[in-house]
């Protein structure tokens, strides 16, 4: 009667043309109303009460239904999107709309002592930065200047590099490349002149003796004051520092985010509720590596709640000319506000019902 489709946000742009145009030829061919257009949600676009959570997870879904017989499908009609009420209108706050205890450190989210030192290792050069920054700003009259915004390579850094080398380092790149190549030959000079070439030189050394991965940093945290204040997560492409108003998209491979400003990393429990699950939802028997994979492969529950709640709005004529469909209106735009609560409340009953069930199962004798 109806289907909701979820995929990556990629599907919709101009390097799967044709596979979106598959799907969408597919699901017209059997008969369902779909639009062509692609419409993209996301669970930090919608408020907390309607299920929305601080986690920026796009994904493109695809809301069709089923044209009865004697209708017709609108070949020309729009995707589906949330209505203006449910849509988030202030600033998330990861800690408190996570419900996050500060002064919890749940089994399994502390940080490594090596992880430590990279980050300690890389929070003195965040504090060379705001204070060269500073000195920018000063001496032009401006109230704050924002730390680089590209990608930190360290390995670019140095006074071994000659003109010469950096000259065909250059050359011999791709154009996004050169540019962050530059950019770096120019920061590793400016922070020398400020910090100096023996301090500089120092700081590199240890650097250099961590993982590639971890010689480089991604600030993405604006007016953050210290690496310790944001969100870190420990990518493939370096340290990737946001502030700590929402987290990125859980994954299904390990890249559990560490919260900087409690100096631990997210808990299965935590990225549950980050999909909007319920705190009675349960994991028993399963490995926490095994829950975050099982979660970074799910999908949003505020996202689909509303989605769908849309998209039978949307659809509703059709729904209508059907008993089936009637009844699917019915349930839907009669369904709670907040997802996460019906799910508890399901769950609730079910457990109830398990032992109602248990306590009156004759025993054998």
């Amino acid at each position: 009667m109806r289907n909701v489709l979820a995929n990556v946000r990629n599907l919709a742009g101009p390097r799967h043309r044709h596979e979106w145009q598959v799907i969408i030829e597919h699901l017209r061919n059997a008969g369902y109303q779909v639009s062509e257009q692609s419409a993209v949600f996301s669970p930090h676009q919608i408020k907390p009460e309607y299920g929305g959570r601080p986690q920026v997870r796009e994904r493109v879904l695809i809301t069709a239904t089923l044209v009865p017989e004697g209708m017709q499908a609108d070949p020309f009609i729009d995707p589906v999107s949330l209505p203006e009420n449910i849509r988030m209108d202030r600033e998330w706050d990861l800690i408190n709309d996570l419900q996050i205890d500060p002064e919890e450190t749940p089994a399994g989210t502390d940080i490594s002592q090596v992880e430590r030192n990279w980050i300690d290792h890389w929070e003195v050069m965040v504090q060379h930065m705001r204070e060269w920054r500073a000195t920018q700003a000063d001496a032009s009259g401006e109230t704050a200047r924002r730390l680089p915004g590209f990608p930190i390579w360290t390995d670019t850094w140095g006074s071994d590099w000659s003109p010469m080398e950096r000259g065909q380092a250059i050359d011999e790149a791709p154009p996004w490349k050169a540019d962050f190549l530059r950019k770096n030959f120019a920061l590793y000079d400016a922070l020398a002149e400020h910090v100096g070439g023996r301090a500089m030189g120092t700081w590199l050394r240890k650097v250099r003796t961590f993982p590639e991965s971890r010689r480089k940093l991604e600030w993405q945290a604006q007016d953050a004051e210290s690496l310790w204040d944001c969100v870190i997560s420990l990518r493939p492409s370096g340290l990737r520092a946001k502030r700590p108003t929402h987290l990125p998209a859980l994954v299904a491979i390990t890249q559990t985010p560490i919260i900087g400003p409690l100096q631990r990393k997210l808990s299965a429990r935590e990225a549950a509720r980050l999909q909007g699950l319920p705190d009675s939802f349960s994991f028993d028997g399963q490995s926490d590596k095994a829950t975050f994979k099982q979660l970074g492969n799910g999908v949003s529950v505020g996202v689909v709640w509303n989605v769908l709640k849309a998209h039978c709005e949307r659809d509703r004529d059709l729904l209508l000319a059907t008993p089936t469909g009637r009844e699917i209106y019915a349930l839907v735009s009669q369904a709670p506000d907040d997802p996460t609560s019906a799910i508890a409340t399901a769950l609730d009953t079910v457990r109830r019902v398990d032992s109602v069930r248990a306590a009156t199962v004759p025993l054998k004798v």
